[in-house]
């Protein structure tokens, strides 16, 4: 079992002692010493069969492959760029398939440099054609109208405000409803009061514990529903009914 810690930190492989011992620790193998951004893939980027880490090492982005015969040792990392990715808390990094080949050739990182991303939505349509993207404080949209997965510009703040006291509890679980707001929810143990930026501090929309909504359109924010400790999941559906999921 690989697993990869905080942005920065090394990578283990956790060797499967068999039956006889599932019930205790399993042996802990370091094989990567440094895997930065956030949003790290384990597939399999070069067609030979075998997943690889995709992740950014250094400043550079790339992947790291390791030997079948012997995969607790030193996984070997493949820079694939210029030294341009962010030292350790990178967003938005993926893979695709563009020629439908069955084989993953093409990384494109949207927008990089944002700090404490929590959540991601695309849309909505018209003028909002972009990624909406949670980075306490901020609510931020991205544009993209064309569409090339290139930004039109620079993040635009569209609100401001939202606390980072407890960093894994901020606005997360973006999904667009039926009825063309942006929902999100918000947990318990972080404390904002959210406007547009410039927004009097006695006019802010206080949240926590909550689900949240914001309509692009008509530039309005309001909390949709208090209560729970942690929500960090929201289904829509077509009868606009939602739920939450408690972490």
């Amino acid at each position: 079992m690989l697993t990869v810690g905080f942005p920065g930190t090394p990578a283990y492989v956790h060797e499967n002692p068999g039956s006889e011992g599932l019930d205790r620790p399993w042996p802990k193998h370091q094989v990567f010493d440094w895997v930065s951004n956030e949003s790290p893939h384990l597939v399999d980027i070069t067609g030979n069969g075998k997943r690889e880490l995709v992740c950014t090492r250094d400043g550079f982005y790339g992947f790291a492959t390791y030997e079948a015969a012997d995969p607790f040792s030193i996984w070997e990392f493949h820079p694939v760029s210029e030294q341009i990715a962010a030292s350790r808390f990178g967003h938005g990094l993926g893979v695709g398939d563009t020629d439908g080949d069955g084989t993953l050739d093409r990384r494109t990182v949207f927008y990089d440099g944002l700090n404490l991303v929590s959540g991601l939505e695309v849309g909505f349509g018209g003028v909002w054609v972009g990624v909406w993207v949670g980075a306490t404080p901020h609510l931020l949209f991205i544009p993209d109208r064309d569409g090339d997965d290139v930004p039109d510009g620079d993040p635009e703040v569209v609100l401001d405000g939202w606390g980072y006291q407890d960093t894994h509890e901020t606005l997360n679980a973006f999904i667009w409803g039926p009825d063309g707001w942006l929902y999100g929810c918000h947990g318990v143990f972080t404390h904002s009061a959210v406007g547009k930026p410039g927004t009097p501090d006695d006019e802010r929309v206080r949240i926590n514990a909550a689900v949240w909504r914001y309509h692009p359109t008509r530039e309005e924010f309001e909390v949709f529903a208090h209560g729970t400790s942690n929500p960090c999941e929201s289904i829509s559906t077509t009868t606009a009914r939602r739920s939450s999921r408690r972490a």
